[in-house]
């Protein structure tokens, strides 16, 4: 199990940085508005979110929303103690309502993965 759940996390990774890379030239290169960029990283993180999910309920085929929402909230947390810890934010409002937003395409997207054929056996 440990095995599938590194791979996991591994692929969606890999995929986060892909993704993360291509935004940032697309930054740099002035094709997306800099006014603009919150709400382009916002529906970034939940497509990222989403393919977590998807990863994970397509790799488990079984609680794709139980497991979504747990992976989810790993990440949530991980991503939390960066923010307040590593950059000495405060926890707003709205930023634990974007990372409930992340929880939830997460859920959405281990429910879908979960629909899919393994890819992984």
């Amino acid at each position: 199990m440990l095995k599938r759940d590194l791979f996991i996390i591994l692929v969606w990774f890999i995929i986060s940085l892909i993704i993360l890379t291509i935004t940032t030239i697309l930054v740099y290169t002035q094709v997306i508005n800099i006014s603009g960029r919150s709400i382009f990283l916002f529906i970034n993180g939940v497509l990222l979110f989403l393919t977590l999910g998807f990863l994970v309920g397509n790799v488990k085929q079984k609680k794709g929303l139980i497991n979504g929402i747990l992976y989810g909230l790993v990440i949530v947390i991980i991503l939390m103690l960066i923010q307040v810890l590593g950059f000495n934010d405060k926890l707003t409002l709205n930023l634990l309502a974007k990372y409930l937003v992340f929880i939830l395409s997460t859920a959405v997207g281990g429910s879908l993965g979960v629909n899919f054929k393994p890819i992984v056996k």
